[in-house]
């Protein structure tokens, strides 16, 4: 006897308890596969991100749940830099800067 249960398991991925109960919008239509709670597809890289935050062009990937401490860490600096480039421009300013060159006519 031939048997037809290869067929069954070719698409073992839509086999899952919550396609089982009906939650067909856990479903991701993109990837095909069922996104755990808090997934979002994320456009930009084509993929499915588990607790999708944003996609970050500075960092050049989504922030998620892998990544969303290093993101932080991320902002930290660039506050404490341009803090740093305030204060160093401050300073500059309160101190008045170099005179303007003199103007001499030659000729």
């Amino acid at each position: 006897s031939g048997g037809g249960g290869g067929d069954y398991n070719s698409n073992s991925h839509l086999n899952h308890p919550e396609l089982w109960a009906g939650n067909w919008s856990q479903l991701c239509t993109t990837c095909r596969l069922v996104k755990p709670w808090g997934a979002k597809h994320c456009s930009v890289t084509n993929k499915c991100v588990h607790r999708f935050d944003h996609y970050c062009p500075w960092m050049g990937n989504c922030i998620g749940k892998r990544n969303h401490r290093d993101f932080i860490a991320f902002l930290m600096l660039e506050a404490l830099a341009m803090t740093a480039a305030f204060a160093v421009a401050l300073g500059r300013l309160y101190q008045g800067g170099p005179p303007p060159p003199a103007m001499t006519i030659s000729g």
